[in-house]
């Protein structure tokens, strides 16, 4: 009897420690899903925080623009305004021209900004293609403008200007600016061709009307002009046809040669210039793998990962604010160069 009575006790105890046991377990159970619960609506909760904290598109284009105004020379945007407000009410003519002439420079200089930041959009040949045309656009509007005014002698004087700084001070600029960053520099021999046969096409345009005016001296001045007047003409029309063409083959027919794959170039001429360096046949590319990479071929994939550039950037701005802000911008550039030629001529007698 006190057996059965032990026995009887010991299973109640352990029936009764498996249902606390069981208990405990539902319990923490209970509270896991609970916690799984909280996590999951904190996370949602979350997601709908960030969500409705995510800024919109033109608050971030907000700020871009805050940093290309933050340059000192944009205080300058001031004459904008005052110089449009001069031409159109006929003030002298020495305010209309300085203001004017202050109020293009802020103007090219966000032109420019605002052009480089589109040229991301589209890649090297394409975005090569809108700084070239976007960032001339000042000189281009103000030569118009001067030759509407018959202000020959400053649209000469304007294409020279802007011949040179492009040929000399941007090309020696680029040197300069790439050596302190790589050590040794690579560039697109296709391109380079290209373009040194559009300029060697640009003198001859240039040389062409100048040497028929000394070839027809001996005739009267009206029809000395007239002739150098149609080979000017004739020549402007070539080098129109020219560049469609240089355009056609550089976006449509070649583009595989004018992508950005400069290192992919140079580190095989850079690595066959090692192998050279090794069998004694010093080349170009020899010298680079010999002055970075002791002259072997693992040489010549130190000057590529030397002179690697950094990754690209990407836009800051969106399409639609940069279309608006390219729009914008050319017309103002447009009515201060009409306003700047059309007191020029009176702001030069003073």
């Amino acid at each position: 009897m006190v057996s059965m009575d032990v026995w009887s006790k010991a299973r109640i105890l352990i029936r009764t420690k498996n249902e606390w046991r069981r208990k405990a377990s539902g319990s923490r159970q209970v509270q896991s899903t609970a916690r799984e619960r909280e996590t999951l609506l904190g996370n949602t909760s979350a997601a709908k925080g960030a969500h409705h904290a995510r800024e919109p598109w033109w608050r971030g284009d907000l700020q871009t623009v805050k940093g290309f105004l933050s340059n000192w020379v944009h205080l300058l945007l001031v004459a904008v305004p005052l110089g449009i407000t001069a031409g159109a009410l006929k003030w002298s003519s020495v305010y209309v021209f300085c203001l004017n002439f202050l109020a293009l420079i802020p103007l090219a200089l966000l032109l420019g900004d605002v052009t480089e930041d589109l040229a991301l959009r589209y890649g090297s040949v394409i975005g090569g293609l809108i700084n070239a045309t976007f960032g001339n656009i000042v000189e281009i509007i103000l030569s118009i403008a001067a030759l509407f005014h018959e202000l020959y002698g400053v649209v000469a004087a304007s294409l020279l200007g802007s011949i040179l700084s492009n040929l000399l001070l941007v090309t020696g600029c680029s040197f300069f600016f790439g050596g302190l960053y790589n050590k040794t520099q690579k560039f697109n021999p296709t391109g380079t061709q290209a373009s040194s046969s559009l300029l060697f096409l640009a003198a001859l345009a240039f040389l062409i009307p100048t040497g028929a005016g000394l070839m027809f001296s001996s005739e009267t001045p009206d029809d000395k002009d007239k002739m150098v007047l149609r080979i000017s003409r004739g020549t402007a029309v070539v080098l129109l046809l020219c560049y469609g063409c240089y355009l056609g083959f550089q976006l449509g027919t070649h583009v595989d040669l004018f992508q950005d794959d400069v290192n992919n170039g140079s580190s095989n001429s850079s690595g066959n210039g090692g192998n050279r360096g090794n069998g004694g046949n010093g080349g170009g590319d020899c010298e680079d793998a010999r002055g970075y990479g002791g002259g072997s071929g693992s040489g010549g994939r130190d000057v590529v990962e030397a002179s690697e550039p950094p990754q690209g950037e990407e836009p800051q701005l969106s399409l639609t604010t940069s279309m608006l802000l390219l729009t914008t911008i050319t017309l103002a550039v447009a009515v201060a160069s009409e306003y700047l030629t059309a007191s020029l001529e009176q702001f030069s007698k003073r």
